[in-house]
């Protein structure tokens, strides 16, 4: 064993822990019999005595296992009350009762501690087995242990030693190498490669290192590990031995198909297998431990290891190549109706149908999706080139309102009045009411970038909205923002007030934060023209908060917020603050946002 592959700390938390039960749970490769070979030598050095035994599951009966089990204790020195030959022989017909009963003795008899590792015990986990050791854990002396290492989660009673505080549990995340382990690993092999890719693509996985080391031996530096597992035979031949072949045949299927998706939960799996049992694929992988990830702490996203995703990813492309665009389909159609439109977007653009994106987006609402998430989203557009008006109205505001918040202004327009042009605004109102105010929203914001008036007939277009029912509540909030607009433009900071703080409660209601924020930036500018600072700086410092905790740093809309808090420090004569808060944002305005009022402020 080389130095490198040395695991001291973790041995260290193994070997001092004084509980009664500890458990290694993790994925085939993961080093646990490695591991607790180091655990081994420790415990010897300390004069602990180490009974080991490692399971086969060829032809296995219970009864064997306990004659294993006492085979182990008397090459570890325990008294028992068989001989030599009987233990040899199999011990046949030992009650399992019995069994336990004389192991609880031959721990109680032992004048120093003991611990008991069985490695490997997934191969002959049951019922029968599970019973036993429960039996043995809740009667042996304090002066013992019992180590399990398997590749899923033992049948025996976790919750009752959990509480009790007699279980340490370690599982896949606490036994992976540490990202300096994982150089040391490759030693004078990590020149040849970028660590950071090496950490990500590994994730700490040992015997992926392993293999990877022995891949790198005799290269020059490697520019990328992309495609790893079809650049080494040795890793997608362990991962076809050790993992893939180890599964049953409907899991293999399940994964195979699932593989287009980075990640996946029940919901996800249904979408894009069809299959209704997702749901219990999902959790006997991660019972399994079979090289999955929980995303978060109730365990509804998982992630496959990238290595063993890039393996079925490429085993799909032989068996099934050409279902992948209806798998990347069936996916992004499911994640856009739970308005996960990024992840959508990206299944969209891997298939071959250049239209899919689009159809994805209008059907999600185009421009509306900025309302939830912010403008990033919109970016995916600018990269299908040419769009047909007619045919994708949404999609062509959506690209609309990106150019206005990029100050791409002449774009703006001409896309906008293209659509107006295809879809005039009173046939589309009696139509289709919905996308009459997604156009008057998006031309009435141009105009507002732009600085020109916004005209009479929009005016009017909003009055007869707001006294008309609608079905959906995203557009009475977003009625009720540009009736805001409309009245600042005007002047009237009274109805003004009165429409954006209806619009910042109705915003929060449907959670909308886009216009939340922007209903709180209109009651402090309004407040501004009214020449109540105090009150704006109130506001503005409000919607910062919301700005940050829906849209993070670096975003835009947090740059905006913090402009206009800017300004209202400047007007209070604070220059140090205001210069401090434009220094990192004024360079953003400059790049993504349009609005003429803010560009007034900083």
């Amino acid at each position: 064993m080389t130095d490198a592959a040395r695991r001291d700390a973790l041995v260290e938390r193994i070997t001092s822990d004084t509980r009664r039960v500890t458990v290694l749970s993790a994925p085939a490769g993961y080093g646990k019999t490695t591991l607790l070979s180091q655990c081994h030598a420790r415990w010897r050095e300390g004069d602990v005595a180490v009974a080991w035994y490692s399971a086969d599951d060829s032809r296995f009966e219970a009864d064997q296992f306990f004659a294993y089990v006492m085979a182990a204790l008397h090459r570890a020195g325990l008294p028992l009350p068989y001989s030599a030959d009987a233990i040899a022989a199999g011990l046949p017909g030992l009650a399992v009762d019995a069994a336990a009963r004389a192991v609880v003795v031959a721990l109680e008899a032992s004048e120093e501690p003991v611990r008991l590792i069985v490695d490997d015990y997934h191969r002959i986990a049951s019922p029968t087995l599970d019973g036993f050791l429960d039996y043995v854990i809740e009667r042996m002396p304090d002066h013992a242990a019992i180590v399990l290492a398997l590749r899923g989660t033992p049948g025996i009673a976790l919750a009752r030693l959990r509480v009790r505080g007699q279980l340490l549990h370690l599982e896949q995340d606490d036994i992976r190498f540490t990202d300096a382990e994982m150089l040391a690993v490759l030693g004078g092999e990590a020149e040849k490669v970028d660590s950071a890719e090496v950490i990500a693509r590994t994730q700490g996985w040992p015997a992926a290192l392993q293999l990877l080391r022995l891949w790198l031996e005799g290269r020059d530096r490697v520019e990328a590990l992309t495609h790893l597992t079809r650049r080494s035979s040795d890793l997608a031949d362990y991962l076809a031995e050790q993992v893939f072949a180890d599964l049953s045949p409907d899991v293999q299927a399940f994964l195979l198909e699932t593989s287009v998706a980075e990640r996946i939960c029940a919901g996800l799996g249904t979408a894009i297998t069809g299959r209704e049992d997702s749901a219990a694929l999902l959790d006997g992988l991660r019972r399994r431990n079979t090289l999955v990830t929980s995303l978060d702490e109730e365990g509804t996203w998982l992630r496959v290891h990238p290595l063993l995703r890039e393996f079925l990813s490429d085993r799909l492309d032989v068996l099934h190549g050409e279902r992948r665009d209806e798998l990347h389909l069936n996916a992004a159609t499911w994640l856009a109706g739970q308005n996960l439109l990024s992840e959508a977007l990206d299944h969209a653009a891997r298939m071959a149908d250049r239209n899919a994106a689009l159809r994805i987006m209008e059907t999600a609402g185009g421009w509306q999706v900025a309302l939830r998430g912010g403008s990033a989203l919109l970016r995916h557009l600018d990269a299908e080139g040419a769009v047909c008006a007619e045919t994708y109205p949404r999609v062509t505001l959506g690209r609309a309102y990106l150019a206005a918040q990029e100050g791409r202004l002449a774009t703006a327009r001409a896309l906008l009045d293209r659509l107006m042009a295809v879809r005039p605004l009173d046939k589309v109102e009696q139509a289709d009411p919905g996308l009459a105010v997604q156009i008057v929203c998006n031309d009435l914001v141009t105009h507002i970038y732009e600085d020109r008036p916004i005209p009479d007939g929009h005016v009017a277009f909003l009055r007869r909205r707001l006294d008309a029912p609608s079905a959906d509540p995203v557009l009475g909030v977003l009625i009720r923002h540009l009736t805001c607009l409309a009245h600042f433009d005007r002047g009237d900071m009274a109805w003004c007030r009165v429409e954006a703080d209806s619009a910042r409660k109705l915003a929060r209601v449907h959670n909308l934060p886009l216009i939340e924020v922007y209903a709180h930036q209109y009651l402090g500018l309004a407040q501004l023209r009214a020449g109540h600072r105090r009150e704006a700086e109130l506001f503005f410092r409000r919607g910062l908060e919301l700005a940050r905790r829906n849209f993070g740093e670096g975003s835009v809309q947090v740059a905006v917020a913090i402009v206009l808090l800017a300004h209202t420090r400047y007007l209070a004569g604070d220059l140090s603050s205001a210069t401090d808060l434009l220094e990192t944002t004024l360079p953003l305005i400059e790049q993504g946002e349009g609005w003429h009022e803010v560009f007034f402020a900083g």
